[in-house]
């Protein structure tokens, strides 16, 4: 073999090696990537991450649709999805009709293609079939500040208020990667069983570079996440076992008691689901054996059809307005089991079925089970569905009390 074949072959097995390798997929294409134009004319280019919170592709953006008609603007690409043939913009006067709340937004940010800030903290949000939202506030997710870690000048950290457009893209399997890996492994709990996915630590710490802060008997600790294998509630405190097998009780923070703001998991079958620290007993992190969600797995939009079987078993079937408002598929359904709070994407969902004034049973298409209350999504607070067929051209108001199962296909 020649010098310059061999070497063509080393280069192409050790590309093999890190395209196969899940520790190398999860350290590019799994995170938020993309290019900020601020308003002065500069373009920033490289990974994302929301204050200090969201850098993932499967972190959820949330904001507040805003309440006026037409509040969705809809492009030639948008012509792809099942709603081509329906004039759907005559829901938004039924919105005015029936909607008796403002009705939230939330997606994962691989599902956005771009954000266009507008003034104050209204904004622009385009999906990735073209269709624009018209959003305003909601949450620390707009309005603040987003760090760029730009190739060139390195880190910035630009306002919200001098951004003109961030535009989304995958980044590229050799880039290199700012952030520690993320937090994975498996959350054990009083009432839920185990759930295993992507951990977001006291709604807050996200990768292995991320510190555990807590008290000993002999003062204060600050230890790497990449250093832990487990940790255990216990009392006013916590357990924490490293890697080593070295073991330390921690309180004092609320890192490891009490004052714990949540343990955020998300399971790619399910969604993002939000433990109360009531309900944690354990964490056991170990790395990701499969390559998480990158930007490509979120696929463009298409529509919600389903058939929806009412009292009397009539059955009607077609495109529908979940709620007066959702749209699409990437949209996520809320609902609470106790201590255990779920936002479901309806790509997710096989069947919904109202089981009493206050909560659904939602079967995914995974088989599991959800029994959820409390949200609008699933208790009598919703406002009911759209139900859009091609031969009419309104749509069919199905009130929620109405509705026996809703079999999306």
């Amino acid at each position: 073999m020649k010098p310059n074949e061999r070497f063509i072959l080393i280069i192409g097995l050790w590309l093999g090696a890190m395209y196969a390798n899940p520790i190398f997929a999860q350290s590019s294409g799994e995170y938020i990537y993309g290019t900020i134009h601020s308003k002065s004319g500069e373009k920033y280019k490289g990974f994302m991450r929301w204050g200090k919170e969201e850098l993932a592709w499967h972190d959820v953006f949330n904001s507040v649709k805003l309440n006026t008609r037409n509040h969705q603007k809809h492009i030639s690409e948008e012509k792809k999805s099942l709603w081509k043939d329906f004039n759907w913009d005559i829901s938004s006067i039924w919105e005015d009709k029936y909607r008796e709340t403002s009705h939230t937004f939330a997606c994962f940010f691989g599902d956005i293609k771009a954000i266009y800030p507008q003034s104050g903290q209204k904004f622009e949000l385009e999906l990735k079939n073209g269709t624009i939202l018209d959003l305003e506030g909601g949450s620390n997710d707009v309005g603040s500040y987003i760090q760029i870690y730009d190739y060139e000048l390195g880190l910035i950290k630009i306002q919200w208020n001098r951004i003109k457009s961030i535009q989304f893209e995958q980044a590229s399997w050799l880039s290199h990667l700012p952030f520690g890996e993320l937090l994975y492994g498996n959350v054990k709990t009083y009432r839920k069983g185990n759930i295993e996915g992507y951990i977001k630590w006291d709604l807050d710490e996200r990768t292995t570079t991320d510190i555990l802060d807590g008290y000993n008997e002999d003062g204060e600790q600050a230890i790497p996440f990449e250093n832990i294998k487990r940790i255990i509630k216990d009392d006013k405190g916590s357990w924490v076992t490293l890697k080593s097998g070295r073991e330390t009780f921690l309180k004092g923070s609320n890192d490891v008691n009490y004052e714990n703001r949540g343990i955020a998991v998300y399971n790619e079958d399910i969604g993002r689901i939000e433990l109360s620290w009531r309900e944690f007993k354990e964490l056991e992190l170990y790395p990701n054996k499969k390559r998480g969600p990158v930007y490509s797995d979120f696929k463009t939009p298409e529509g919600i059809y389903a058939e929806i079987v009412t009292y009397g078993n009539n059955a009607h079937s077609g495109m529908i307005v979940y709620d007066i408002d959702e749209k699409w598929e990437l949209e996520l359904i809320d609902g609470d089991d106790d201590n255990v709070k779920y936002q479901v994407p309806f790509r997710n969902v096989k069947t919904i079925y109202p089981k009493n004034k206050s909560y659904s049973i939602l079967t995914l298409k995974s088989g599991q089970q959800l029994l959820l209350g409390e949200r609008q999504d699933v208790s009598y607070d919703n406002d009911g569905i759209l139900l859009f067929v091609k031969s009419q051209e309104d749509p069919m108001h199905i009130k929620w009390t109405d509705v026996i199962e809703i079999r999306i296909r």
